[in-house]
Parts: C-alpha cells; structure tokens; sequence
C-alpha cells in the first residue's frame, strides 16, 4: 500500500491528464472542476471527522475529570480518536477508561459508562451532524438519513461511506445542473 500510495502522488498528474485525455475536449474543464471540488469535499469530511474527534475527548476528558477517573487526558483522548472508527470505536474506546475506573470502585466505573454514553449521544445526535453541515454543507437531516441509508444497503461499510459518498453525490450533481444550464 505504501509503494502504490507512493507512484500515485508522485504521478498524480499524469493519471488526472491520461483520464482527462479520453474525455472530449469539451467536458475536460467541467469534468475538471467537478473533480476538483470531490477532492475538497472529502479533504473537508476528513478534516470534520478529526474535528468531531477531537470535540468528543475533549468532552469524554471533561467527564472523566469530573467523575475522578485516573489519567483523564490519556483516556479521553483514546476515546475521542477511537470515535473515527464507527459504532465500535465508542466502545473501544471506553473499555480502557471503564478498566481504569473499576480499579477504584464498581460505582466509578458505571459513572465512566454513563459519560461515555452521553457523550456518544451527544456526538450522534448534534455535533456530527453540524460539523458534517459546516464542512460539507450537508444539512443535518441529510447527513443522517446517509447514515440509515448506507447502513440499510450496506451495513457497517455504507454507514462508513454514506455521508462522504453523501456529499460527493451533491457535488456531482450541482455539476451537471450547472453545465446544463
């Protein structure tokens, strides 16, 4: 993966000129563009998802302080990278936080499950979905219904895939509705 990833950003340019080349001249610019903007599209969902990331440990650390949970800044920050990884990253993320807190006492570590889960609440509920609006320009009822679509088609992947494959789809689509008219 590393030598392929390696000849494709070195040949970056020869790639989009080859494709580009099949292409009739007169839909290399438009086609161009709509590329282009893809690219920004889902530089902007990585960049959104690292936000949303770290909003969660900033929040998850909040809670584990005020619960008393020994290493705070460490677990929190676990739990909010681990949050990338969608519906078990939560709980991966937890379970060091929970195995540190049942250390000191059973209702400490119920206190840490009950953060974890209102910070999983939290993040599904209002802050993926603003963040997801404010990067991509996907309204919040757009990026969840992505999500229940993708994951009724195609599981765990398509809810992976939904709201990148959401907004490339718009992209494409405002892209046509232009060069049409």
């Amino acid at each position: 993966a590393m030598f392929i990833t390696y000849y494709l950003v070195r040949d970056a340019e020869r790639f989009r000129n080859s494709a580009l080349s099949v292409l009739p001249r007169r839909w290399r610019q438009g086609i161009g563009a709509a590329v282009r903007k893809i690219d920004m599209v889902l530089s902007n969902f990585i960049q959104g998802q690292l936000m949303t990331a770290a909003i969660v440990g900033v929040m998850e650390v909040t809670g584990l302080i005020i619960v008393g949970v020994r290493y705070p800044f460490v677990l929190g920050l676990i739990g909010g990278f681990s949050n990338i990884i969608p519906y078990f990253g939560p709980v991966i993320g937890a379970v060091p936080a929970v195995a540190v807190a049942i250390i000191d006492s059973r209702l400490k570590a119920l206190w840490t499950v009950l953060v974890f889960v209102i910070v999983q609440q939290l993040e599904n509920a209002f802050i993926s979905p603003r963040v997801m609006q404010d990067k991509l320009g996907l309204h919040p009822i757009t990026t969840i219904f992505s999500v229940l679509i993708g994951g009724e088609f195609f599981g765990i992947t398509g809810m992976l895939l939904a709201v990148p494959a959401a907004a490339v789809l718009k992209v494409a689509l405002m892209s046509l509705i232009e060069s049409l008219v």
